[in-house]
């Protein structure tokens, strides 16, 4: 038999119920509908009321109300861990419930084993064991497509909100090189998405496909993207299909969303192109004027170095200073600290920035301003820098935080706090894996693309360039401007500046 391999309406989970396992029991999150009875959810799990309430202190039949989550104890189910339970409908088919929930039929049977034996029926309001899907595997993410079944898309006209979005996913799935494997990460973010998605009621097509090796044609891939009447293409990742695709896209009208690189010159010529990592000088600019803003009564002393890979940074700052009030001053990294105090102020707060944003350079400075704060406490002395900064502070610890460290950045892994913690969960729950420990983290760009961009696409139709999808992002905003002139596309402007203060709170300004 012949299976529709592409994931048409990813995800559309309803998501009332969520799986937990146990030693002996699984426990399922339960979101209580309108008109369910106590009485009824233990008919449908095949679990005793008792047991409901035991599981859920102070719960009664009187006080049980809709919107309320449950925690209901089953017994285990052979074959796999649950993802979720689906309720049956009128209707539906094993096939059917397989195809909805991205799974295949022979996953389906092997995680309920009733419907191994003979004569099995399914019934309307049984409940069905939905294994965790197969994407969570390279190789299953497709690059032929034998069937496809689109549910219908309204074209993006400008202010008007679709009522589903066609998304295609041209990424390289299939290779094992790091690549390969941060691209599924990032899909599987994308998939947490658009679940929180779809139970807003929104609806959205994805169409995974495997990017070829970057020296062959995308012209195979591209005419399933028109196929698939697609509003979006999240990808290409090499260059040379960039360039193909952007050829391509006048003709169809559909966006192009660019996750990784930052160097795509077709953004400066074609209107459709989008940037989720800005350009490296718009970067700078971004986080000169924000540093302008934020830094109007600091004393700026800048440290040149022998690496200097910061110089453009440090240089557009300067001028951009110079010309606001005249008043930068700069020393060698070698400095004494006689030289430094005498550049200090001792009425304002005295931002050291170095040119340089190596481990090792910021090691030392981390280092050596620790010390100073410690034996000159009249200096009010932090440190600004880099978004590379935040990878090398949290092997630092409590150093970066005694140093008072500043450092701008497009995006912030916080571990922290509570959202990401709580993604975190729900990652390793859906794909029994941790993340991968790198900066940015694929899955939460993946989430915050599909929340930011999705979300706003939904709502806002075309127009969703100059409007917002009105969410808070975990890692990696997506708010985009105009790039390159009239004819040009959009970039991420995304800026904001971290800082780890003295008493170990991290404060981020946007």
């Amino acid at each position: 038999m012949s299976f529709i391999r592409n994931i048409t309406c990813v995800l559309t989970l309803f998501l009332s119920f969520v799986l937990q396992a146990s030693a002996q029991t699984n426990i399922i999150k339960h979101t209580v509908q309108q008109g369910e009875t106590l009485f009824a959810l233990s008919r449908n799990y095949a679990v005793t009321v008792e047991s409901i309430m035991q599981q859920n202190p102070g719960l009664t039949a009187e006080n049980l109300k809709a919107g309320q989550v449950l925690q209901i104890p089953v017994n285990k189910m052979a074959g796999a861990d649950c993802r979720e339970m689906h309720k049956v409908q009128k209707g539906e088919t094993v096939w059917g419930i397989a195809q909805k929930y991205g799974v295949s039929v022979e996953a389906l049977v092997s995680a309920n084993p009733a419907m191994q034996t003979e004569g099995f029926k399914l019934k309307k309001g049984k409940f069905v064991c939905i294994p965790y899907p197969a994407a969570t595997h390279v190789d299953t993410i497709v690059s032929e497509i034998e069937e496809l079944s689109v549910v219908p898309g309204n074209a993006a006209t400008a202010g008007d909100a679709l009522e589903c979005v066609n998304v295609v996913l041209l990424l390289p799935f299939a290779t094992t090189a790091p690549e390969g494997v941060r691209c599924v990460e990032y899909y599987r973010g994308l998939l947490m998405a658009v679940e929180n998605l779809k139970k807003q009621g929104k609806k959205v097509n994805i169409l995974a496909l495997n990017e070829p090796a970057q020296q062959e044609s995308i012209k195979n891939e591209l005419q399933k993207i028109v196929q698939h009447k697609a509003h979006l293409v999240i990808g290409p990742l090499y260059a040379s299909h960039v360039s193909e695709i952007s050829q391509a896209t006048p003709a169809h009208d559909y966006k192009v969303l660019i996750p990784f690189s930052s160097k795509v010159k077709e953004v400066e010529t074609h209107s459709n192109i989008y940037l989720t990592n800005a350009p490296e000088n718009r970067k700078h600019s971004l986080a000169v004027d924000m540093f302008v803003q934020k830094f109007k009564k600091t004393n700026v002393v800048v440290l040149k170095t022998v690496k200097a890979n910061e110089s453009a940074f440090t240089t557009l700052l300067e001028a951009k200073l110079k010309a606001a009030r005249g008043d930068v001053n700069s020393l060698n990294v070698s400095c004494t600290d006689e030289e430094l105090m005498a550049v200090l102020s001792l009425t304002s707060q005295n931002l050291i920035i170095p040119d340089a944003s190596d481990k090792k350079t910021f090691q030392e400075i981390v280092a050596r301003m620790k010390q100073f704060r410690s034996t000159y406490p009249e200096y009010l002395t932090a440190l600004f820098g880099y978004p590379d900064w935040q990878v090398y502070a949290e092997k630092m610890g409590v150093d970066a935080f005694d140093a008072d460290t500043y450092f701008f950045t497009n995006f912030f892994y916080d571990a922290t706090s509570i959202p990401t913690r709580n993604f975190n969960t729900d990652y390793q729950r859906w794909f029994k894996v941790e993340q991968l420990p790198i900066y940015p983290r694929m899955a939460m760009l993946g989430y915050d693309a599909g929340t930011s961009f999705l979300g706003a696409l939904l709502k806002h139709g075309s127009a969703f360039t100059t409007q917002s999808a009105d969410v808070q992002a975990l890692q990696s905003p997506h708010v985009f401007m105009k790039y390159g002139g009239e004819q040009g596309g959009y970039i991420n402007r995304s800026m904001m500046i971290i800082h780890l203060r003295p008493d170990g709170i991290t404060e981020k300004m946007e």
